[in-house]
């Protein structure tokens, strides 16, 4: 923001600021401070295919046991909206498959 072009507009450098400036300090400011702003969806596809990672039945991870993915990652795409909502309603889809699970567990038990 330094340059002359963009010397009508004022511009003053936020992140990293001034201080940071040979490419192992601006290397050093990334480690330091860089972190996502993406919400990721669609990274665990849920199928039956062999891309599948997650099931369609109880959201469990394929081939590994005790372990389930309950988030916006299951989702089959991307939408213009923030995720919350969304992961909302997969954790209490979720939450009824355990309970359901757990139930059917604690009836075979006796």
């Amino acid at each position: 923001m330094s340059q002359p072009s963009f010397s009508k507009w004022n511009f003053q450098e936020v992140s990293p600021g001034p201080t940071y400036q040979t490419r192992d300090e601006l290397i050093e400011w990334i480690r330091e401070y860089a972190t996502t702003g993406f919400h990721y969806i669609g990274t665990c596809k849920m199928g039956t295919d062999s891309l599948s990672v997650v099931n369609t039945i109880n959201m469990k991870v394929w081939g590994v046991e005790r372990l389930r993915i309950i988030d916006a990652s299951v989702a089959p795409s991307s939408f213009s909206a923030n995720t919350q909502s969304l992961t909302y309603v997969v954790a209490a889809r979720a939450a009824d498959l355990i309970v359901a699970e757990y139930k059917m567990k604690q009836k075979s038990a006796h």
